[in-house]
């Protein structure tokens, strides 16, 4: 992971020209990566130790490590994991973690189909691909016993409570106003398919995410219920009078100093 740069930034805007494009790029280095940095992921130094004494790559491992909110976070949204009835304030993570619903009766059925879907979602990155099979179900069940680690909070739902949240997500707001006013999208339309892009670019179709999908919540007399996302899109253009401000420039000195000069964009 990296803190966005000026070379990032400035990318975001010249290189892409349709609406999907900027949205998948906008996700990821300009802005996501702020999250996983400063949010970290917890409790899942000793696993990953476990997986150094199992012979894995040392490389591999400390690039997974980086990655491993992934597998959590993916893993749940596909209904994988069991979580604890309660626990108390004073419980330590050991005792309170996810855990993989079914994985002792895949290990024990060796059922190969329903590992090797666990192991897409924790290892998106294939660094298991090599490894042969007793290796990988050994990895999954040293992953999945330890809980998968726990997000930081400005990795999860909780980010806006963060201080540090709000000079993130203003920016990739001033970078989307900025690509509309500068006329050079040649194609603003949201994807009615394959609009969200999950894990590391896998394409898909997610609730909430698509272009008729409603807003789950009424901001004030001009949203309603009913109010979808592209309602939400064309509300807030920077073209029309309906939020209160728009950005004035995007001079950055600090990046023109670089030899990046945001305004060149401009036609």
């Amino acid at each position: 992971w990296q803190y966005p740069t000026c070379e990032i930034m400035y990318e975001a805007l010249a290189e892409f020209d349709t609406y999907e494009g900027f949205t998948h790029n906008i996700a990821y280095a300009p802005h996501g990566s702020i999250h996983a940095l400063i949010g970290g992921t917890l409790n899942c130094a000793e696993p990953f130790d476990q997986l150094l004494d199992m012979g894995m790559n040392e490389t591999h491992v400390m690039q997974w490590r980086s990655l491993a909110f992934n597998g959590l976070k993916d893993m749940f949204r596909e209904g994988h994991l069991a979580f604890p009835k309660y626990c108390s304030l004073d419980t330590p993570y050991s005792e309170c973690h996810a855990t993989c619903k079914d994985l002792d009766r895949y290990l024990v059925e060796r059922n190969e189909t329903g590992l090797a879907e666990y192991l897409a979602l924790i290892d998106v990155l294939g660094f298991l691909d090599n490894y042969n099979e007793s290796t990988k179900w050994g990895v999954l069940e040293v992953m999945c016993k330890s809980g998968l680690g726990s997000e930081g909070d400005n990795l999860e739902s909780a980010s806006p409570m963060d201080i540090s949240f709000w000079p993130i997500h203003p920016t990739v707001d001033r970078l989307w106003q900025y690509k509309v006013l500068s006329g050079t999208f040649t194609n603003e339309e949201w994807p009615s398919e394959n609009y969200y892009w999950g894990t590391y670019g896998d394409d898909g179709d997610v609730a909430g995410h698509g272009p008729d999908d409603s807003l789950p919540y009424e901001l004030g007399p001009l949203i309603h219920d009913g109010f979808t996302n592209s309602d939400f899109y064309e509300f807030s253009r920077p073209t029309s009078p309906n939020l209160p401000y728009i950005y004035a420039n995007f001079h950055w000195e600090h990046c023109e100093s670089l030899g990046y000069d945001f305004r060149t964009m401009f036609s």
